[in-house]
């Protein structure tokens, strides 16, 4: 049977058995994400958030259940149901499909959300060096490499991965500061900033294996996530903090103040 790695359907429905073939977890990309959410409560017998509740377990990699209409088994049970989304949305239609139901249930605090400013196009005849490309596809298989450890019945545990004694210092100074910014916040901005926290180490760990993948000579173990690692992912939470506020600027816009 074939490893998926990549989707476009959005139901929870049809995700369930692939998750259940691909305990690794799935990545669903879409160019318009306005597609996931309009599906969240496709299948929902007029029950909102059928699906959205299923997504929230996804993010933190929790079991789900699934009742499926057709299809043999009807019941679906995937132990640590894990799906990564990527995708593009015009604010004016985030602002909407986001509303009131999917702020409460923390779903928005969840997004990593990003709006660069606008910068013209410019021509380019440079192409990217096949040797860089050589190099990234050989990162990717390496990280594929990683194996899961399975329990006595077969099922995925996860692994634990320490921190640096040095790393450690560093995570709690950016844990203390970053509950100060937040104590100052509210609302929106207060749910966001309580999941950037815990995606700093995400995407630390992400760094971490990257440079693990490509054989970083200053890596001196697989085992233990570094500073250089740990800083990395708390710049890149400093990025995503600064685009959140400009995001969530933009949805609190009215249409007046759009058209100025």
């Amino acid at each position: 049977e074939a490893v998926r790695f990549i989707v476009s359907d959005t139901t929870v429905e049809a995700l369930a058995p692939l998750l259940l073939a691909n305990p690794r977890g799935l990545l669903l990309s879409r160019d318009e994400l306005a597609g996931w959410f309009g599906s969240f409560d496709r299948y929902a017998n007029g029950k909102s958030g059928a699906d959205a509740a299923h997504w929230l377990s996804m993010h933190n990699g929790e079991s789900i259940v699934v009742d499926r209409k057709t299809g043999s088994p009807r019941t679906i049970n995937v132990a640590q149901a894990s799906v990564s989304v990527t995708g593009g949305i015009q604010p004016v239609i985030l602002h909407r499909a986001l509303g009131v139901e999917h702020r409460e249930s923390g779903l928005a605090a969840r997004l990593l959300l990003t709006c660069p400013p606008r910068k013209p196009k410019k021509w380019t005849d440079v192409d990217i060096d096949p040797a860089k490309q050589a190099e990234f596809a050989s990162l990717v298989d390496r990280l594929f490499e990683l194996q899961q450890i399975v329990d006595d019945d077969g099922q995925p545990q996860p692994v634990v991965v320490g921190l640096s004694s040095e790393a450690k210092g560093i995570w709690k100074e950016y844990y203390n500061a970053h509950a100060n910014e937040q104590a100052d916040l509210d609302g929106e901005l207060s749910a966001a900033w309580s999941k950037l926290e815990e995606y700093a180490a995400r995407l630390a760990l992400v760094v971490h294996f990257a440079r693990w993948a490509a054989g970083d000579p200053d890596l001196q173990d697989s085992d233990v996530v570094d500073a250089v690692s740990i800083k990395a992912g708390i710049r890149l939470v400093r990025w995503f903090k600064h685009e959140a506020r400009r995001v969530y600027a933009l949805l609190s816009e009215s249409n007046d103040d759009r058209d100025k």
